[in-house]
């Protein structure tokens, strides 16, 4: 049957995921997201046989605020037909064991909720009954639904209904004289995570050495010595809530953008130091995710005077580490190259920074430095 088909609403109720079904509570960030359902029941204008709604019908449900019925949930109150990554229940204990909604068709979305025990109708189509038959169905207890995700910015109590327009023009609202029907949600204060609310562990994570082929000054011959390399990891975790994601900026993304060294393996560097003019200090900061296995650091060749002769030096400074060992970490490395000559040339480093999201999306915005020494990773808060 066409979607221009009259009919009118005859059951309209809201309910949240949790036990209870009429509230719920979240992180007033923007990002995390609660559920809100809205159950509706319709029949064919001027009858009592049932009519279900088409799926663009039910996406013409809208949320609205409860106090205000004629306005829709807008402003620090927005609402999506997508969830998106963050937990949207604060906690196992407040939200139902079980699927709060099932599937039962494959055309109009026909649900119930697992919770009260109604029966799912036995038509997959009903609409497609012989329009004479004004009886009413056999098994019409249960309801269709729409699932809209509900995040907020203010820090407060929002009563939410819901509102749809019947084909006739009249539009049918939970707070009326006929249906009323409100979830309340509640909106507290969102976690903002700083240097005090983080922790950042260190690790001695490897060592080796690394070839490093030098010509010398009495007879211009090429030796081969090997020097050592070490490299510690950073690992930074969020303290209230499990770290979900980090969004990591300003850095070298692939080793070519630094402009003074150009080499793949400098990719996810931020920090090119000599210090002393030999030893090499290179700092990387690495995408959130798995453990990995990266080629870091650079060839370098460069020319020295010793005793008046010019020589050549090539440095193999390069090599295959592990990061992202620890789950739920943002990871940095320190990665040092022993040197007895100065031939890195120009050094340098970017303003590096990086976003913490936990598992409800509140978030913290950090910069990553060196310590004046160019040995140490250093974290500072960077919130707006």
């Amino acid at each position: 049957m066409g979607t221009d088909a009259q009919w009118e609403v005859t059951s309209f109720t809201v309910q949240t995921s949790t036990t209870n079904g009429t509230s719920d509570v979240l992180y007033a960030n923007g990002r995390m997201q609660v559920p809100v359902t809205v159950f509706i029941k319709a029949v064919k204008k001027g009858k009592t046989k049932r009519y279900y709604l088409s799926q663009q019908q039910l996406a013409g449900i809208e949320l609205i605020d409860y106090g205000n019925s004629a306005s829709t949930l807008s402003g620090a109150w927005t609402y999506s037909i997508q969830a998106n990554e963050f937990a949207n229940t604060l906690s196992a204990a407040t939200s139902t064991a079980s699927t709060t909604l099932t599937t039962l068709t494959t055309g109009a979305a026909l649900h119930v909720r697992a919770s009260t025990g109604l029966r799912p109708s036995k038509r997959t189509n009903a609409n497609d009954s012989d329009d004479s038959d004004d009886s009413d169905d056999d098994d019409d207890e249960d309801s269709q639904s729409q699932v809209y995700w509900v995040s907020t910015t203010k820090v407060e109590n929002k009563n939410v209904g819901a509102r749809i327009m019947q084909p006739d023009g009249k539009t049918v609202n939970t707070h009326s004289k006929n249906f009323d029907s409100h979830v309340t949600l509640v909106g507290q204060e969102p976690i903002t995570y700083t240097t005090d609310n983080i922790t950042m562990t260190r690790e001695d994570t490897a060592n080796g050495t690394y070839r490093f082929d030098w010509q010398s000054a009495g007879d211009s011959n090429w030796y081969t010595a090997y020097k050592n390399w070490d490299q510690d990891n950073y690992y930074i975790s969020t303290n209230k809530h499990t770290l979900l994601k980090a969004d990591i900026y300003v850095y070298d993304p692939d080793g070519h953008c630094n402009g003074h060294d150009d080499d793949s393996r400098l990719a996810n560097s931020y920090a090119f130091w000599a210090p002393d003019g030999k030893n090499l200090k290179l700092f990387f900061i690495w995408n959130y995710g798995k453990e990995a296995i990266k080629t870091a650091g650079l060839y370098k060749e460069a020319t020295i005077v010793d005793w008046g002769i010019h020589c050549g030096r090539k440095a193999y400074a390069y090599t295959d580490i592990k990061v992202n060992q620890k789950k739920n970490a943002l990871c940095l490395t320190r990665l040092a190259y022993d040197c007895p000559d100065t031939i890195w040339g120009q050094q340098w480093y970017y303003n590096c920074g990086f976003k913490l999201y936990d598992l409800y999306g509140n978030m913290g915005t950090f910069s990553a430095s060196t310590s004046p020494d160019r040995n140490l990773v250093v974290i500072s808060n960077a919130n707006p």
